[in-house]
């Protein structure tokens, strides 16, 4: 007979284990790697979330060698399709940073049309560093 708080323990630690299993796991396809600036229009059009998330962190890193205007409304895309703030937050970043006049024109449209609060502030922020 097993011990009754082992079986705690184990009916505790199976389940976090596997959350932190998934949680960490990464696609097999490579997703995640990054993006060279040649493929990153491309890359940018995935609909793999590891893929857009190493796409925008590359854009913020290098937003010096991408045309902004070749990118903006896949940005766009992203914005309105993202399933959480965290990608949302990304792309208000990468449109700040890119200082491209549509991507102005954007930000200012979505600060009013925006329901979420911690975007829209978001939003706000990022249209005073480019104000100033």
């Amino acid at each position: 007979m097993v011990p009754r708080k082992m079986v705690s323990v184990f009916i505790i630690f199976v389940p976090l284990i596997l959350l932190f299993e998934t949680v960490i796991a990464k696609p097999e396809d490579g997703g995640n790697q990054a993006p060279s600036s040649v493929d990153i229009y491309e890359k940018l059009k995935s609909k793999d979330y590891y893929t857009q998330i190493a796409c925008l962190q590359y854009i913020v890193k290098h937003c010096d060698k991408i045309d902004g205007s070749k990118c903006v409304f896949d940005l766009m895309q992203i914005y309105k399709t993202g399933k959480n703030t965290k990608i949302c937050l990304l792309v208000i970043n990468v449109l700040e940073k890119m200082k491209n006049r549509t991507a102005i024109q954007v930000l200012q449209n979505q600060y009013y049309t925006q329901s979420n609060p911690v975007l829209q502030n978001a939003i706000w922020v990022a249209l005073q560093k480019v104000k100033s």
